[in-house]
C-alpha cells in the first residue's frame, strides 16, 4: 500500500535584519530574503528542488509570493505581504484552500524559506517519524553536537535541557483545522523563538524557574507545552542538519554558499 502523500506549505517572510543580507549580493532589488541568489539561483528555489524529490510531499504553497515574483509551475503561489506574522499567513493559506479545495488535509508540513541546504531525505525522515507522535504539532530537534560538527560555526542558538542540548529546525507538521484556536498563542511564541527560556516564561512561569535552578527534560518540556496550548506538542530529533541550518546573519549565507557552490563543482 502507498503511503498518503502531505502537502508543503512553506511560509515567505520580511524583516527589517534582511538588509544586511542583501547588501552581498550587488544590484539585489527583490528586498525578500527568499529570492536572495546563492549560486545561481534563489533560496526558495533550492528549497522547492528538494521538496519536489519528497516521496511523502503532494502539492507545495507558497504564502508571501506572487506568482509573478516567483514563476515557478510546480508550485502554488498565494500573494500575502511577506511582513505580517507567520500565523497571518498559515491562515491565508487556510482560507485559500477552503475556498479553492474544501475540507482541510488532516496535517499540513510547514516550512520557512530560509533553508536552502534542506534535502529531500531530511523532510521524508522528519514526516515519517512526526506521524508516528499522533500529535497535534511536532517539531524537529537537531543535537548541538550534530549541529556543530556537520556546520562548523553555524552561529546557531542552543537550548540546554537536562538531557539534550539542540535547536530548533525550521519545518513543523501540524494539524490545521483548529489553527484559529491556538494562532495568538503561537504568534507569541514565535516572537520568542530565539529563546527556550522565553517561551517556558509564557507558557509556565513556575516551570521556567525550574529550568533555571534545576532543569527540566525534553519529556517534560513537550508537557509544559501541552498543557500550556491545551495541544498535543511533540519533537522529534533529527539527525539531518540541514534541516536547522537557516540563514539569518552575512557568516550564515556564506557558509551556505561555500557548501552549495562546492557541491556544483
Amino acid at each position: 500500500m502507498s503511503q498518503a502523500k502531505l502537502d508543503m506549505l512553506i511560509t515567505v517572510g520580511r524583516s527589517p535584519l534582511d538588509s544586511e543580507l542583501f547588501k552581498l549580493v550587488e544590484n539585489f532589488q527583490h528586498n525578500l530574503k527568499a529570492l536572495l541568489p546563492i549560486c545561481g539561483k534563489p533560496i526558495i528555489k533550492w528549497i522547492i528542488d528538494a521538496v519536489e524529490q519528497c516521496e511523502r510531499i503532494r502539492d507545495i504553497y507558497i504564502v508571501g509570493l506572487s506568482p509573478e515574483q516567483f514563476p515557478d509551475v510546480r508550485v502554488t503561489c498565494i500573494p500575502y505581504p511577506a511582513e505580517s506574522k507567520i500565523v497571518d499567513k498559515v491562515q491565508a493559506w487556510i482560507d485559500w484552500y477552503e475556498e479553492n479545495k474544501g475540507e482541510l488535509p488532516k496535517y499540513i508540513v510547514n516550512a520557512n524559506a530560509d533553508i536552502p541546504l534542506i534535502t529531500s531525505e531530511a523532510i521524508d525522515y522528519f514526516i515519517e517519524e512526526a506521524l508516528k507522535k499522533e500529535a497535534d504539532i511536532v517539531c524537529p530537534l537537531v543535537e548541538k553536537d550534530l549541529m556543530e560538527a556537520k556546520f562548523p560555526n553555524s552561529m546557531r542558538t542552543y537550548t540546554k535541557l537536562i538531557d539534550i542540548t539542540f535547536c530548533g529546525g525550521d519545518i513543523y507538521l501540524y494539524k490545521p483545522i483548529d489553527f484559529d484556536k491556538v494562532k495568538e498563542k503561537v504568534h507569541k511564541l514565535q516572537v520568542k523563538r530565539k529563546s527556550f527560556l522565553l517561551q517556558t516564561i509564557f507558557i509556565s512561569p513556575l516551570i521556567a524557574l525550574k529550568m533555571v535552578f534545576k532543569g527540566i527534560n525534553l519529556k517534560e518540556a513537550e508537557t509544559v507545552f501541552s498543557r500550556g496550548m491545551r495541544i498535543k506538542g511533540r519533537a522529534i530529533i533529527s539527525p539531518y542538519a540541514e534541516i536547522a541550518m537557516d540563514i539569518d546573519k552575512p557568516e550564515q549565507y556564506k557558509l551556505v554558499e561555500k557548501i552549495l557552490c562546492d557541491s556544483k563543482k
